[in-house]
Parts: C-alpha cells; sequence; structure tokens
C-alpha cells in the first residue's frame, strides 16, 4: 500500500506518509482532528498523490471524488495518445473493459421495465440459433454469471487471445451456434463471464430491434448528453482524443478487440459522472430497479465478491456497490457508497501499476470521508 491506513480522529500529532513523495508529506498538528485537516487538505493531498506517481509524458489517469452531490475532486495526468501529444482530460474517451458489463445491464432492465422481455425469459427465446443445454438458459442466469456457459475470454491465455483478432460479436455467435457445451448445470453454481454479457448484447439487439450500439445512443449516452461515449463497432479509435493502451497501441494483448457487450464501451469521467448522476435521479430507470440491481443475488467465489445485476456488492458491506474494469492497461472503476452519498470514478490506461495507485487512492478517500 502507498499510503498508510487512515483511522477515526487522532488528538496526537501524525504524519500521513506517501512513500516516494518527498515534500508531499502533511503534519497534522498535536491539537486538530486527522478526518477534519485530511478533508480539508483532501484535494491538494490528491494533486500529491497522482503528480507524483504519473509521469507527465506517459499512460495516466482521470479521477473524480463526490460526495452529497458536491464535486470534492476532479483531476487528470499522463497521455491518452502519445503519438500526437494529447493530453488525458475529463472528455477523454476510456475503454470502459469489464465495467461495460454494468451498462448492458441497465440496458436490459430498461427493457424489462418497458415490458419488452422479462428476467426469467430463456435465452433460447431470442438466440434460437444457438444450440442444446444454451435454450434453457435464463436471462436473469446471464445476469448474476450463473448460466455455466465457457467464457472463452477467461479460458485463454495471453498468446490463446491472439484468436480473436478483429473478431465481431457476430463471428462469436457463429462460434458459439456449433457448441453446446457448459461448464455447470445453470443455476447451480457461479463464474464470473464475459461471454454470458456478449449473448445479453445480443438479447438486447433482439428484444429492441435495434442494434446494440444504436440501442446505447438513443437510451442512455444521447439522452444523458454522453457526448464522449460510444460502442466500439469496428473502427477505434474513433477520435484521435480516446486514450490508447499504455497510450500509444491500439491493440489489446496483440490483438484488436472487436466485440462489445462486456468490454466494448468508451466513455469519458465527465459521461461517467452523468451516468452516476441519472441512476440518482432516476433518468434511466427507476430508483426500484436500482435498488433491485445493486442487491447481491450470488455470491461469485471465482472474484469473492457478491453480486447483483451488473453490479459487485462489497462483502460487508451492503450499501457499498461498485464495477471495475481490467483489460491489459485499460483500468476502470465506478464506485458508490449509497449510506454515506460518496462517488468515486476511476479511469487510466497505464496497467497494473494504475490499478494499485486507484485502489490506494479509493482507500485513503474512504478512509476521510467516511470516517469523519
Amino acid at each position: 500500500m502507498i499510503f498508510k491506513k487512515l483511522i477515526r480522529p487522532l488528538s496526537f500529532a501524525i504524519v500521513v506518509a506517501l512513500s516516494g513523495c518527498g515534500d508531499g508529506t502533511i503534519q497534522v498538528d498535536a491539537d486538530e482532528s486527522l478526518p477534519e485537516v485530511i478533508e480539508d487538505s483532501l484535494p491538494a493531498l490528491l494533486d500529491i498523490i497522482v503528480d507524483q506517481h504519473i509521469a507527465e509524458n506517459g499512460p495516466g489517469m482521470a479521477l473524480l471524488v463526490r460526495q452529497k452531490g458536491e464535486l470534492l475532486y476532479r483531476h487528470s495526468r499522463g497521455k491518452a495518445n502519445i503519438h500526437v501529444n494529447i493530453d488525458i482530460a475529463g472528455h477523454t474517451g476510456f475503454r470502459l473493459t469489464s465495467l461495460s458489463i454494468t451498462f448492458i445491464a441497465i440496458a436490459l432492465m430498461q427493457l424489462h421495465e418497458a415490458g419488452k422481455l422479462n428476467l426469467t425469459d430463456k435465452l433460447g427465446e431470442y438466440l434460437p440459433e444457438l444450440n442444446g443445454a444454451y435454450q434453457a438458459i435464463s436471462l436473469e442466469q446471464l445476469l448474476t454469471h450463473q448460466s455455466g456457459i465457457p467464457d472463452l475470454m477467461n479460458d485463454k491465455n495471453d498468446e490463446g487471445l491472439l484468436v480473436f483478432d478483429g473478431m465481431t460479436n457476430a463471428e462469436f455467435m457463429s462460434f458459439y451456434a456449433r457448441v453446446d457445451a457448459l461448464e455447470f448445470v445453470p443455476g447451480t453454481a457461479d463464474q464470473y463471464s464475459n461471454t454470458g454479457y456478449l449473448l445479453l448484447s445480443e438479447v438486447i439487439e433482439r428484444a429492441s430491434g435495434l442494434s446494440f450500439d444504436d440501442y446505447m445512443l438513443r437510451n442512455i449516452f444521447a439522452p444523458l448528453g454522453m457526448d464522449d461515449s460510444y460502442i466500439i463497432h469496428g473502427q477505434f479509435p474513433r477520435s484521435t482524443e480516446d486514450a490508447l493502451n499504455f497510450a500509444h497501441l491500439t491493440q489489446i494483448l496483440g490483438f484488436n478487440s472487436q466485440t462489445h457487450g462486456f468490454s466494448g464501451q468508451i466513455s469519458s469521467l465527465d459521461d461517467l459522472l452523468l451516468f452516476i448522476q441519472a441512476l440518482k435521479f432516476e433518468q434511466l430507470i427507476s430508483a426500484r430497479t436500482s435498488e433491485e440491481m445493486m442487491q447481491a443475488k450470488v455470491f461469485l467465489t471465482d472474484l469473492n465478491y457478491r453480486y447483483g445485476y451488473g453490479w459487485l456488492v462489497d462483502p460487508g458491506y451492503s450499501d457499498i456497490v461498485f464495477h471495475s474494469g481490467c483489460f491489459d492497461g485499460y483500468q476502470s472503476r465506478v464506485y458508490l457508497d449509497k449510506a454515506h452519498d460518496l462517488q468515486i470514478i476511476v479511469l487510466a490506461n497505464g496497467g497494473n501499476s494504475s490499478q494499485e495507485l486507484y485502489w490506494d487512492i479509493i482507500h485513503l478517500v474512504t478512509g476521510v470521508l467516511v470516517n469523519k
């Protein structure tokens, strides 16, 4: 961990030391309360952390902290694209990778609210080209990773992923139409499955009568003014403003990822802020549906987290929900603490080092703003 653990108010002198941060050390006087002092200094402290752990001329990060309707912090550093010297900014589009799953779940629940599908519906009702056992899998089992469908993305090593180079959803569907093997009987176990959400994106197309990217544009992006967001459908990046993998690559792990449903959404920090505001004000789905999605339905043993519909639920605190994405250089997280009305958004393109840094930032922010 980069930061020492923060605890409830202390009446003695304490130094919050940042690893490798030199003059970034902050001194708290003996007669001051730690949370009050650190909360007042939080923006400056986060600036120190981000600026001293992320180089200006390499891959970087965009970070936002919001509580009780107040924007407490918004900062970005590093390059989106070193080839054309584009800095990361609030409008920079990042691949959300697995955070795309949350948007898939919301789109499905929109259709559920509109009466166009039920969660008990079977997959075969929408994708009749699938074989055998796949036909009887329910949409809810796909939502909660209980389908038993093998996940090719999880089962391949980095070299094996090259078989997906340029593969589209249609090609994935062609493959799955030829197989019907399951890893377990649906509903009897769980395993995080990217493939399940790829199939749900196809269900959304069939139920709505729109292409997936058009559905997302009409029903989520455009209504909210998420102007930096789109679904990868062939060309990537669509704009030189979009963040490249490690700031210089269009490929992920050496291949061109063209599928949508579990990793194909591009969004910016500013757009994700609009998204979390929309959840609060019922602009996408009702409060009742949103709450239903955030309630734990299963415990995913491979992740050691509880899971709702498109949201991970903290094992110890039901009011904390989040989803992350991690695919080569791209890292993303939306973190919601409902009890304390706290939201944290992180987008990065620097790989594992970015993930370690944002975890420490989240621990620091929650330690200050929650324990006050």
